[in-house]
C-alpha cells in the first residue's frame, strides 16, 4: 500500500514537472515571438527619452520601466508621472511597429492613466482623471 502511495505521488511530481517545463517553453515562446520584437523597437525610440531624462531608460520584458543614471539603476519611481506617460507612449509607437510596419497611415492614441500601460504605477497614485484622443499621422 504505501509502495503504491509512494509511486503515485512520483507519478504526480514527474506530470508536475512536465507542465512547468511546458508552461515555461510557452512563456519563452511568447517572449520571442512578442515581447522581444516590441522592445527592440522601443531600443529605436528610448534614445531622445534617455537624452533627455540624463540617464538610461529601458523597459524589460515584463514592460516595467528601470532608468540607469550614474550608474545606479532605478525603478520608474524616479520619473515623474510625464516621463513615465513619454515611455508609454514609446512602448505604443514600438507595439504599433511590431504589429502594422510601414502598412500604417495613421494611428489613434489614446492617453489615459499612466497605471493603464506600465504595470509598476500604483493606480491609487496615478491621478490623472482626463482621457485624450490624440491623431498622428506617419
Amino acid at each position: 500500500e504505501e509502495n503504491r502511495k509512494l509511486d503515485e505521488y512520483r507519478r504526480i511530481k514527474g506530470d508536475i514537472e512536465k507542465t512547468k517545463k511546458l508552461v515555461k517553453d510557452a512563456y519563452d515562446a511568447i517572449v520571442e515571438r512578442y515581447i522581444k520584437p516590441v522592445l527592440s523597437k522601443f531600443d529605436h525610440y528610448r534614445g531622445t527619452l534617455s537624452e533627455t531624462y540624463g540617464g538610461d531608460v529601458s523597459v524589460n520584458r515584463n514592460f516595467n520601466v528601470e532608468f540607469t543614471a550614474n550608474g545606479i539603476k532605478r525603478g520608474q519611481e524616479h520619473l515623474s508621472k510625464g516621463q513615465l506617460a513619454a515611455v508609454g507612449l514609446c512602448v505604443k509607437l514600438a507595439l504599433i511597429d511590431v504589429l502594422y510596419g510601414d502598412k500604417t497611415n495613421f494611428i489613434v492614441l489614446d492617453c489615459r492613466k499612466a497605471s493603464d500601460y506600465l504595470p509598476d504605477v500604483p493606480r491609487e497614485q496615478d491621478d490623472r482623471k482626463d482621457l485624450t484622443c490624440v491623431f498622428v499621422c506617419k
